[in-house]
This record gives structure tokens, C-alpha cells and sequence, in this order.
């Protein structure tokens, strides 16, 4: 038998299990320090807020998986997840991209489940609030990730496969960081990591990069001699990293562990037997495994009769075992008293993968039975035998049973059978297997068709065989496009392109090429490699013969310059370009001139057009025109996010135009976005909230959420405001920007969350909720630091914990500055970048942090340069934001100097708000009553003033805008304090506590509730005094001066 030996050892025979005694890696020989250096990692990772990384490496077979299970046990009494996957080799041809990971996070998913239903519950909760739509995504490839999910919570959108791509890598980042906790942290192994597939590798990196990721144990499993791979994955990474190098056992480890394995204490005859193993076998622990099981069979080693114990002569071995002194003479010597048939089998079984199904293997060997090939012979076998000599590989040693067929049960002994083969009949039969999975005919099959055919591909010389090799090998590319397999599907592309003769790619194979070339460039552009994929579509476009040919192509070419960062100039000459081939013509300069001109052009269209008239237009059936839509969008969204008004009006314009002339596309709600907001921006009002809203309604009536959520977030953020609470737009927002997500449009789903978190903050939503939402949001996004979207997120997640934390500096929390963002940083992005539009927003929100923290001067140095960017500030619905912490901060101003200039600017402000709630604008009437009391309180009487706040505390709080019904309180307990000739401490500390319990508990500021309080008590004992109002200016003067210095 296999094991008779070495059965009381344990451990895996994968990687040298004779190197410990017990399957759990309690003991292990010759291995303490490295024990002990892993034992360490864990302790650090658990017990401090942060990961780690554990490079653990050494030659094949040096007992690398059997020391790592020394931290199962360790692990698991403490309550962290102890979870393994493995890579095999030819991975990267694995139809299963990630599989490894998806292994081990399967694992992490049945140990979460294991927990008590308390904790289950909470963990359940906490992944569907953290995951959203991803935990679906990924619940593809974790089935039994599922168990914590909402079965009716996914929105059932189907995503392309391009964006399942990108999102997944960040779901399982979000995973990791939801799953991993200080009370349970995570170990996560993935071994043999020199063979990972191309997306692992990504993923992998994606992990490392990520400083959001904490209590997790990372362990990273190689072998030395591959080991550039790995180390590739480390480039530029100065991170601090745990490295452990396995090597050979020396001859006291290997003398422990064969005095345990004989169950006899050590002496000079075991020590003699150790000492030639060591000889013999380098002390690799696999072949100290081997080599004992051969002696054994040999009948060097028996077990007496007489008392159990095992009896041996180390002469007698020396001196007749015949053996070499090479680590390979073990192994083969082994497999060679196999009997031939079973070698037969081990042999074709080696190119069918470390993992492989019996069924497959028996069509396989009944089609090498009819072969009539030469190269084949001595491989042939009858069939019927074929389970029987599987149970024999199996008892030897060299297979294992699994669910779904059989697997090797090392690698070495895998690539030794390979071996085994000659160049040719390696040839023949990859052909022969090839052919085999080609006529099962199913998607699954004709991949792996593919796959050994094009390794067989020298043996097709005649010209119809090579092209039907093309043929299949782009059939197999499509279904791994299907899959998200896209390394896996361009090798086959690349492979298909260079079957096909470059002279007659396209003349004699003209559709096959353009299909191959076309497909090749998508993947290029998912990889990011923009060089590459350009190239291809200018060969593609050079050679296609009609325009519908090159309608893919041409989105492509504008994806890749989007997609590649491009500026504005760029981005319009790949849509000029792209528009001309289709015979739009452009002008080669664009002014405003040109913009009015269409403009017109587009009015004189929708002259007399109801809403009805629009939405009943007929679907638009033309390719070409489809294509020229979109593209026009493409731009002009493109030239949105950049700050270029006259581009993306333009575009919108001319998208508007073929819309109305030639039908309804999936894109025209994103023309009718845009138009809307070109009309807000000439003051109509009226007209812009009826084609915003127009596109919204189009987005339902076309059933496009996914294109169509674009329009969504630019109505909603600019137009729809002035006629709806931002209450009803919050929602939609968030749906708008997982649908742009879905559809792989990072760029606006991170342009949605920004959008929805600005309406959040403005709604007073509760700071404490805002900061986890953002959070999980901020950790999804932050890998994509270079979209430009990702800053008008930074900056309003900034302003919440602004809000909420603080040290002893007040003015700190004035400064844009914090874990997320960096105000400089942030303004010379802006400037370098020539996006202007950063600039205004992020004074905003310094506005409103300058006038909650006492600040007035410096909110009065912000609101000059505000004035600068009042045209870019006027539509939006920080607009409200602006006008209302504008008036305040020059009432504030005013009962500060008495300068009149400030009286007349507050008023100003408050006229220009008094005009957009006078268009029954919702968001504006409530914030109005705000301003009422503050002109009351500089000319009323202080009942008047008491009951015009009175008014504006009851208004805001129907109205759930909890911050400024907190803000209102304050100001009223202000004017109490002020006043020199009422002395009703009592009313102002009530109105006082109850500011602070909106603020604290309402609306979760933690910090402006804590600068209150410590304001509070000095201003009490101020009222009624002669000196009130000066003594609170001297206060603020003082808080001033500190920012000063």
C-alpha cells in the first residue's frame, strides 16, 4: 500500500506531509522558528487595527501548505476565520477566473454562517447593508454567500460583462472588509501562488493596495523557482512584509520525524536511516515521503510479527536499494512498478489538468482506442478497464477521489506523468483531447476544445483545419466574454489572429477577422491597455467595407479616450472623427456662434411639440443613427464632467436633433438631460423642470435604466430641485447611480453617489448614518482615484467627519483637510486639471463649516471668492446652500460691526432666495422663514424675534430639515443672549439644550454640538448685562484671531 508507514504522520502529501505528525500542524519538525514567526503575524493583525502580508516560500515539496495549518487551530479558538485556496497549474486557462480566491472565500462564508444566530443576524444585516447590489454580483461565484442576502433585494439588472469585470474585484474587496473584524479576524491562504490566473492577479494587487482592508492575515504561497510572479505583485510596494523561507529538513528533523514515525525513541540505527535519507532525498519532505514508502515495498522496512515494531538494516539499503542520488529516481522508480495500463491513464489524465472528470477521460481514451495514429500506440488501452485502474491510482497514491471526478495528488507527480510523453504524443494527444470536448458541443466544452487545439496547433496544416481552429477558438473567446473571463478569451483571440494568414485576414476571411479584431480591442480597453486596443480599431476601421462594419468600433474608439483619461480636445476629435465616418459633418472649431445656431434649430423642432407628441415618437430603427446618438452623448456627457459647457450643449444638441428627425433611441433621455439644463442656464425655469422631467419619464417609457440613469442624476442635480424636495429626489438618485455602476459607467456612478450625498447633507440626514454609508461608498470607489468624479465625493464625506470628530483646534475644522481629502491638494488638482467647477463647490462647504464653528470673517473672505463662480453656482441645488449661509453670515456680520454694507448684501441674498421659493420651489419656503427671523431679530423687538423663530423652528421641523432647526434654535438663544434689557436666561438655555440635542442626537454633528457647549454657559451669564452684545463680539473677535495666528 501507499501509506502504511507514513500513515500516523498525517498532513497532505501535496506538500510534504511527513514534515509534521498531525493533520492540523500541532507538531511540526524542524519548523519552530517559521511556526512561531506565523503565530506572531496573527497575534499582530488581531490585536492591532491594521493587516499583514506573509510571503511564505520555498522549494516544491518543502511542507509549505502542511506548516501553514498550524494556525488553524490557534485561530479558530480565538473566533477569527481560518479560510484556504489553491491554484493549480495551468490555471490561467481556467475557465474560472478567481477561483482559488472564490475557494477560500467560500470557506470565510461557512465559518460566518457557523456563528450564533445573534451574531449571524447582526452580520447578515451588516453585509446587505455594506454589499448592495455587489453582494449579488459576487454571490455568482460564492453560492453560499447567498445565505445573507435578501432574496427580493437585487434590482435583477443584468450587468455587461465588462462591468462585471471591474465590479467584482470590488465587491471582493468589500467582502474582505465586511467580513474581517478586531473580534474576527481573518486568515486568508492562497497557495501555490505562482500559477494564479491574470484576474486573480489583479484582484490580488487590488487586496494589497488596499490600506481599508484591517485583521487580516494574508498568506501568500509559492514555490522559489517561480517565484517572479508573485514578486511582480510587490513592485513599488514599500509596505512592510513578513517573509518565511522553507527549505529542506536537516538531519535532526528528519531523525524526529522518523523515530516518531517508527514509534521507536531515537537511536544510532534510526539515526544511520536518517543520515541516508538525507542523502538520498536532500531532506525535500515529499521525497522523504516517497523514499520511505519505496523502502517499504521493497521490503526494506517490515513490521515484525512478534511486537509490532518496525525492523530494518541500513547496510542491507545501502547497498541493494540501487538507487541514484537523485530526488527524481524515487518517484520514478515508483511509478514505474506501476502497472502499464495505469500509467496509460496517468498519462493522458496528466494533460487533461490537475483536476479532471472520468467521463472525459473515458470518451478521451475511446477515441485514442480508434486512432489510427502512429504517435499513439503505446497509449492505447481497452476501455472496461478504465474504473479498476483508477481505484488502483487512487490506493497508490498518485489520485484522489473528489465530487466531480478525480485530482492528482501532487502537482510533481501531474508534471512527472506529463513527462512521461514524448514531444509527439504530447501533440497528438492535445488533438485528440481537443477533438474529444469539440464534439460534446456545449459552450463549456468548445472552451476547452479551444484550449487543446491550439496547443496541438502545428499538427493542422491543412488551411481548412487551421481556419476552423479560428472559427472555434473565436466561439470559445465570446463564451469567456460571456463568463468575464477576458484574459482567458483575448489568449484565444491572439491565438486565432496569428492561425489566420495576416495576406488574407481581410479578403478571403474578412467576417471571422473583423469579429476577432473587433472583440480583441473591447478587451484591450477592459484591460486598459488603450495603446493596444487603438491600434486595433485603426485596423479594424482601415479595412471594413461598409459603415455598419465600423459602428462598434467607432464606441469603442470613444470608450478608450474616455476610459484613458483624454482632455476635452481629444475626447471631441475621437467623436468628430467617429461622427464624419458616419457623414455628420462638424465644424472643425466650435463657438458659440455654432451652439446658438443649433440651438435655435432644436426650438424651431419642439415648436408645438406636446410631451406626448415626444414620448410617442417611434423607436429609432436606423444603426447608424443609433450609433451617432450615442456617441453624441458619449461626448457630451464627457465634456459635463470636464467643465466644457460649449462641447457638451453642442453634442446634446445635435443628439436632440436626430432624435426629433429620426425617432427615440435608448440615449435621447440623456439629450433631453442635458437640453434641460442648457434652458436652466437662459433662466427658463419653467422649461427646463418640463424637459427634465420630460427624460425621466422618457427613462421609464424606454425601459433604459441603465444608459438612461445618466439623465437621471444630471435632472435631479441640477433642474428637478427647484420643483421637488430633495426628500423625493434622494432615492432615485441612489438607483440612478447603481444602474450607472451596472452598465459600467464608473464615472457618473461615482458622479450619482456624490449627487445623492450632497442631497443627503442638505436634507440634515443623521451625520452618524451618513459616515457609515460613506464609508462603505468611499471604500468601493477610492481604487478609482484617478475618475475625476471621485472628488465631488471626497469633498462631502470630508464635511461630515468635519462635523462629527475634532480635536482641541476648532479652526481645523474649517480646513478641508482629513483622512479623505487634502485641501491643497484638492485646489491644485482643480487648477492643473482646469476644473474650475471644484473650486466653488468645495467653498461651499467651507462656507457652512466657517459659520457653524463662529468663523464669520473667514465665511465673509469665502463668500468674495464665491462671487467669482456665481455663474457656475446659480442652477445647482447647492445654490440654496449658497444664498442661505451667505445672508446669515452677513446678518452675523452686520450685528458684529454695524457696517450697513453688510445689511444690504444679507438682504440681497435673501432676495435672490425669496425669487426661487417664489417658483413654489420646495426646498427653498422653509429656509426663507429662516432668513425672516434673522431680519426681524436685527429691527424687532425681541418678542418678535422670538416668535419669528418660533415660526422657523416649526416650518423646518415639518419640513425634517433637522440641522437647521437646530441652527434656528441657536440663532434664537443668541438673540436672547444679546439683548441688554430682558434677562430670560431660562428661555435661552432651553432654546440652547434644545439646539444641542438636534445637534447631537438629530443630526449626529458631534463636534458642533461640543463647540456650543463650551460656548453656552459664557454667553448665559452675559444676558441682561450692558455689555451682552460686546462681550459676544469680543468672543468671536478672539476665536478670529486665533485663526489669524
Amino acid at each position: 500500500t501507499d501509506s502504511h508507514l507514513y500513515s500516523s504522520l498525517g498532513g497532505s502529501q501535496e506538500d510534504g506531509g511527513a514534515a509534521n505528525q498531525s493533520g492540523d500542524g500541532s507538531q511540526l519538525f524542524g519548523r519552530d522558528t517559521e511556526k512561531t514567526e506565523l503565530l506572531k503575524a496573527y497575534q499582530r493583525v488581531q490585536q492591532q487595527h491594521t493587516s499583514e502580508t506573509v510571503l511564505l516560500h520555498g522549494p516544491s515539496g518543502t511542507g509549505k501548505t502542511s506548516l501553514i495549518e498550524v494556525l488553524r487551530a490557534p485561530v479558530s479558538e480565538s473566533g477569527g476565520y481560518f479560510c484556504a485556496g489553491k491554484f493549480f497549474q495551468n490555471s490561467g486557462m481556467a475557465l474560472e477566473p478567481y477561483s482559488a480566491i472564490m475557494s477560500a472565500f467560500s470557506d470565510l462564508c461557512d465559518l460566518v454562517s457557523q456563528s450564533d444566530d445573534f451574531l449571524l443576524g447582526a452580520r447578515k444585516e451588516e453585509i446587505q447593508r455594506t454589499m448592495g447590489e455587489d453582494g449579488y454580483l459576487l454571490s455568482n461565484s460564492i453560492s453560499n454567500l447567498s445565505q445573507f442576502l435578501d432574496p427580493n433585494g437585487s434590482n435583477g439588472a443584468p450587468r455587461a460583462p465588462e462591468t462585471v469585470f471591474t465590479m467584482f474585484k470590488l465587491a471582493c474587496k468589500t467582502f474582505l472588509r465586511v467580513m474581517a473584524s478586531q473580534a474576527h479576524p481573518v486568515v486568508l491562504v492562497l497557495d501555490d501562488v505562482q500559477w494564479m490566473d491574470n484576474g486573480s492577479e489583479q484582484l490580488i494587487k487590488m487586496l494589497l493596495e488596499d490600506n481599508e482592508i484591517k485583521h487580516v492575515l494574508l498568506i501568500l504561497v509559492y514555490r522559489d523557482e517561480e517565484a517572479e510572479k508573485v514578486l511582480d505583485l510587490f513592485r513599488g510596494d514599500r509596505k512592510k512584509r513578513v517573509d518565511i523561507h522553507l527549505g529542506n529538513l536537516d538531519t535532526q528533523a528528519v531523525h524526529q520525524m522518523m523515530a516518531y514515525t517508527l514509534n521507536t525513541p531515537p537511536n544510532d540505527q534510526t539515526l544511520a536511516l536518517s543520515e541516508l535519507t538525507v542523502h538520498r532525498t536532500q531532506g525535500n519532505p515529499f521525497y522523504v515521503r516517497q523514499f520511505g514508502d519505496f523502502l517499504e515495498q521493497e521490503g526494506f522496512l517490515k513490521i515484525s510479527s512478534t511486537d509490532g515494531t518496525w525492523k530494518f538494516n541500513v547496510e542491507t539499503i545501502r547497498r541493494e536499494s540501487m538507487l541514484s542520488d537523485t530526488l527524481a529516481d524515487v518517484l520514478t522508480k515508483k511509478m514505474q512498478r506501476l502497472d502499464s495500463d495505469v500509467q496509460k491513464i496517468l498519462m493522458v489524465a496528466s494533460l487533461l489538468g490537475y483536476h479532471f472528470c472520468e467521463i472525459v477521460l473515458v470518451d478521451t481514451l475511446t477515441a485514442i482506442q480508434h486512432t489510427d495514429s502512429r504517435e499513439l500506440q503505446r497509449v492505447k488501452m481497452a476501455d472496461e478497464k478504465i474504473d479498476s485502474l483508477l481505484d488502483i491510482a487512487v490506493t497508490a497514491g498518485f489520485l484522489e477521489e473528489t465530487s466531480d471526478g478525480y485530482q492528482f495528488g501532487h502537482d510533481k507527480l501531474q508534471s512527472s506523468f506529463q513527462s512521461m510523453l514524448s514531444s509527439d504524443e504530447n501533440l497528438q494527444l492535445h488533438k485528440v483531447i481537443g477533438e474529444t470536448f469539440a464534439r460534446r458541443g456545449d459552450a463549456d466544452s468548445t472552451y476547452h476544445a479551444a484550449v487543446h487545439l491550439n496547443q496541438a496547433v502545428e499538427l493542422f496544416q491543412d488551411s481548412n483545419q487551421r481556419i476552423g481552429l479560428a472559427q472555434i477558438s473565436l466561439e470559445a473567446a465570446v463564451y469567456c466574454k460571456q463568463r468575464s473571463a477576458f484574459f482567458n478569451g483575448a489568449r484565444l483571440l491572439r491565438a486565432a489572429l496569428k492561425i489566420i494568414p495576416a495576406q488574407q485576414r481581410w479578403t478571403e476571411h474578412y467576417t471571422m477577422t473583423s469579429r476577432i479584431v473587433g472583440l480583441l480591442a473591447k478587451m484591450e480597453l477592459v484591460f486598459g491597455n488603450f495603446t493596444a486596443s487603438n491600434k486595433l480599431n485603426d485596423e479594424l476601421l482601415s479595412n471594413t467595407n461598409c459603415v455598419d462594419d465600423k459602428l462598434d468600433t467607432l464606441i469603442t474608439c470613444v470608450e478608450v479616450a474616455i476610459a484613458d483619461r483624454a482632455d476635452v480636445t481629444d475626447c471631441s476629435k475621437a467623436v468628430n472623427k467617429a461622427l464624419r465616418i458616419l457623414g455628420i459633418k462638424q465644424p472643425s472649431r466650435l463657438t458659440l456662434p455654432h451652439v446658438m445656431a443649433k440651438l435655435l434649430k432644436v426650438k424651431f423642432l419642439l415648436r408645438g411639440l406636446s410631451d406626448e407628441d415626444i414620448l410617442g415618437l417611434p423607436v429609432m430603427s436606423d444603426k447608424v443613427q443609433n450609433t451617432a446618438v450615442q456617441l453624441l452623448v458619449y461626448g457630451s456627457i464627457f465634456g459635463i464632467v470636464n467643465d466644457q459647457e460649449k462641447p457638451a450643449i453642442y453634442y446634446a444638441l445635435l443628439a436632440l436633433e436626430l432624435t426629433l428627425k429620426s425617432g427615440l433611441s435608448k440615449f435621447s433621455p440623456n439629450a433631453f438631460a442635458i437640453y434641460s439644463m442648457a434652458e436652466l442656464v437662459m433662466g427658463h425655469t419653467e422649461r427646463a423642470y418640463r424637459f427634465g422631467n420630460l427624460a425621466r419619464t422618457m427613462v421609464d417609457r424606454l425601459q433604459c435604466h441603465q444608459t438612461g440613469s445618466t439623465a437621471i442624476i444630471l435632472v435631479n442635480n441640477m433642474v428637478a430641485h427647484w420643483k421637488e424636495s430633495l426628500h423625493q429626489l434622494s432615492e432615485p438618485t441612489y438607483r440612478a447611480m447603481n444602474n450607472c455602476l451596472d452598465a459600467g459607467d464608473v464615472s457618473f456612478g461615482i458622479f450619482g453617489a456624490a449627487v445623492m450625498a450632497g442631497f443627503r447633507t442638505c436634507m440634515g440626514d443623521n451625520l452618524a448614518e451618513l459616515e457609515e454609508e460613506f464609508h462603505a461608498l468611499y471604500s468601493r470607489f477610492k481604487s478609482f482615484k484617478n475618475c475625476s468624479s471621485i472628488q465631488y465625493f471626497e469633498r462631502t464625506f470630508q464635511f461630515v467627519l468635519n462635523l462629527r470628530h475634532h480635536d482641541e483646534n476648532w479652526r481645523k475644522l474649517t480646513d478641508m483637510s482629513g483622512d479623505i481629502m487634502q485641501e491643497s491638494e484638492y485646489i491644485q488638482n482643480a487648477i492643473d486639471n482646469n476644473r474650475r467647477i471644484l473650486l466653488p463647490l468645495l467653498g461651499i462647504l467651507k462656507l457652512q463649516l466657517a459659520y457653524h464653528y463662529g468663523f464669520d470673517r473667514l465665511a465673509e473672505s469665502i463668500l468674495v471668492d464665491l462671487e467669482e463662480f456665481k455663474q457656475m453656482l446659480r442652477h445647482g441645488f447647492n445654490f440654496s446652500v449658497w444664498q442661505l449661509f451667505g445672508a446669515l453670515t452677513y446678518y452675523e456680520r452686520y450685528r458684529s460691526t454695524s457696517h450697513r454694507k453688510y445689511l444690504r448684501k444679507a438682504r440681497k441674498f435673501k432676495r435672490n432666495f425669496r425669487t426661487k421659493a417664489m417658483t413654489q420651489c420646495p426646498n427653498a419656503t422653509p429656509l426663507l422663514t429662516l432668513l425672516n427671523a434673522e431680519e426681524v431679530a436685527i429691527k424687532g423687538s425681541l418678542d418678535e424675534s422670538s416668535r419669528a423663530y418660533d415660526v422657523a423652528i416649526n416650518a423646518l421641523s415639518n419640513a425634517k430639515l433637522v440641522h437647521l432647526e437646530a441652527l434656528a434654535n441657536e440663532r434664537a438663544a443668541y438673540k436672547l443672549c444679546m439683548d441688554q434689557k430682558v434677562n430670560d436666561q431660562n428661555k435661552a438655555d432651553r432654546y440652547f439644550l434644545r439646539a444641542m440635542e438636534l445637534y447631537r442626537y438629530g443630526w449626529g454633528a458631534t463636534a458642533k454640538c461640543d463647540w456650543l457647549e463650551q460656548r453656552k454657559d459664557r454667553l448665559l451669564t452675559m444676558i441682561g448685562t450692558e455689555t451682552a452684545g460686546k462681550m459676544i463680539r469680543m468672543i468671536q473677535i478672539n476665536e478670529e484671531f486665533s485663526l489669524n495666528i
